[in-house]
């Protein structure tokens, strides 16, 4: 079975050349067009016989066209009968049902006709509050005379169901709710006027904006359903739909549109977050009795540091063990949004703030590498923000005193002792950081000798993303269903590292400046 898009692609063109005949005119029949794809795509999921699908496509065009030609014989030469301005003060229906007589109506109506699309709000406004005939709005517009009938009639229609549902000035619109916003990728590359993420997280600044996406989210919604959930003009709803659809927030299928990223709920957010961490949790004691039954073994590998009290290596046996869990995935193929070297999510939240359990001294691992080998693992932390050695000669500095060697810069030395990871000794200066070489054989050994840790920490990872698949299903709407699968890695990864960093604080683990930094040496 084609998906409905490759269908609607190969006949597009004959579909239109089809309009065009039936209605005569090259207007009418990119109308006609476009309403025979927004109800292919709305019938679609009902679709009973899908390898039929081309022929039901096509029965959908001539019933339009059907209908289409209908409503041309049916539009009045002379004035048509939705509303009629009388003056300035009062307005006067002309259809039998005589649903509105008084002088509020024409505030009424015009901020039904705010909420319209472009084109049919251009027309109406022409037509109904400037009161032009159909000749000078043709002309104003450089539209054939046929298409002003047709857009006329059709915002009759949307104008009527607007206004029959609108309470004047009780409106119960949406309330303008802000989102959390969180983003973020790898870039190789990125344009400083639009940011790593070619504009959008400009695009969502606005609340006017967030509050679109929140519209939007569960079904797609033309300009003119938008506007009316929201009580704000059409204008102000396409000028920001146009960004939010050039920067990927936004998919426009047809007239309408739909949120291109997930939304969670307070609830939502809270089932995620906190209970993937509380999953990490029921196993992170575990992990942590292991580790220390297991320190022999540990000393045993023969590491710079190995001799330090376990305590002081538990940090980096945690980062050891979270980093090379089988489980421990951040899919970043699966990052829903691409530009140029670049590649991103987003994900919104009508809760406070995004949570991955509860604070800690200790909050995330991260780590920095080298052209010649050497890379440092450090925590992002909340008591020392920023603990790194971005500078090369820093990265040559620590590695010269892990050899032996003597380092003359006494500015990068004093910088060193300064982070906590080298101290004066003995006339001279040595790390005070574990440091694992790959050439002597030391990270193999040490995953050796950590194995039933392993274990225990890939069954608990897997714990957790067996809960996570299942519940991005149900958090992540249908039309989202393509970033399924990177959210589950996302909403896991990392997690178990911060549970294990949480229990090491319950048990009263007394983390010094030195312990959030372990290197390792080719």
């Amino acid at each position: 079975m084609e998906p409905l898009d490759t269908i609607i692609t190969a006949e597009l063109d004959k579909l239109y050349r089809f309009a065009y005949r039936e209605t005569g005119d090259a207007y009418l029949a990119e109308d006609l067009t476009q309403d025979i794809v927004l109800q292919a795509y709305t019938a679609w999921p009902n679709l009973r016989e899908p390898d039929r699908a081309v022929p039901w496509l096509w029965g959908i065009a001539h019933n339009l066209a059907r209908q289409c030609r209908r409503k041309i014989r049916e539009i009045p030469t002379e004035e048509p009968d939705l509303i009629r301005i009388a003056d300035g003060n009062g307005v006067s229906w002309e259809t039998p049902e005589k649903l509105f007589a008084d002088v509020w109506e024409l505030s009424r109506i015009r901020q039904a006709v705010a909420y319209l699309a472009k084109n049919y709000r251009d027309v109406c406004v022409l037509y109904y509050l400037e009161e032009k005939d159909y000749s000078t709005i043709a002309r104003e517009l450089d539209i054939p005379l046929s298409s002003v009938k047709w857009r006329l009639n059709q915002a009759k229609e949307k104008l009527r169901e607007e206004l029959e549902n609108m309470e004047f000035m009780e409106k119960k619109y949406h309330r303008a709710v802000p989102l959390q916003l969180n983003m973020g990728g790898w870039v190789n590359h990125w344009d400083r006027n639009k940011g790593c993420y070619d504009g959008a997280d400009k695009a969502l600044e606005g609340l006017l904006a967030q509050n679109i996406c929140q519209a939007a989210y569960e079904k797609p919604l033309t300009v003119t359903e938008i506007s009316s959930a929201l009580g704000v003009a059409a204008d102000y709803v396409e000028e920001t739909l146009d960004k939010l659809t050039d920067t990927q927030c936004m998919k426009k299928k047809s007239n309408t549109y739909q949120t291109a990223f997930p939304i969670w709920t307070k609830e939502e957010n809270g089932l995620v977050y906190d209970g993937t961490f509380a999953a990490a949790q029921a196993g992170a004691g575990g992990i942590i009795d292991l580790l220390y039954s297991l320190d022999e073994k540990i000393r045993a590998v023969g590491f710079y540091g190995s001799d330090r009290p376990l305590d002081k290596l538990m940090l980096m046996l945690c980062s050891f063990l979270a980093s090379n869990t089988e489980g421990n995935l951040f899919d970043s193929d699966k990052l829903p949004f691409a530009g140029e070297e670049k590649a991103w999510y987003i994900l919104g939240t009508t809760a406070p703030s995004f949570r991955r359990g509860k604070e800690s001294d200790c909050v995330g691992l991260n780590s920095n590498g080298s052209s010649f080998g050497f890379v440092e693992f450090y925590l992002a932390q909340t008591v020392w923000p920023d603990n790194r050695s971005d500078s090369s000669a820093e990265q040559h500095a620590m590695e010269d005193l892990y050899h032996g060697k003597p380092v003359e810069d006494t500015y990068i030395l004093s910088h060193l002792v300064e982070l906590g990871k080298a101290e004066q000794a003995n006339g001279g200066y040595r790390l005070t950081v574990p440091v694992i070489s790959r050439g002597k054989g030391q990270w193999s050994a040490l995953k050796e000798a950590l194995a039933p840790a392993f274990a225990l920490t890939n069954e608990t990872q897997r714990h957790m993303n067996e809960r996570s698949i299942a519940l991005m299903q149900k958090v992540i709407p249908p039309h989202l269903k393509d970033q399924q699968e990177f959210f589950s890695t996302y909403c896991t990864h990392g997690t178990l590292l911060i549970a294990l960093y949480e229990e090491l604080m319950r048990r009263g683990l007394e983390v010094t400046r030195e312990m959030p930094t372990w290197l390792v040496v080719e």
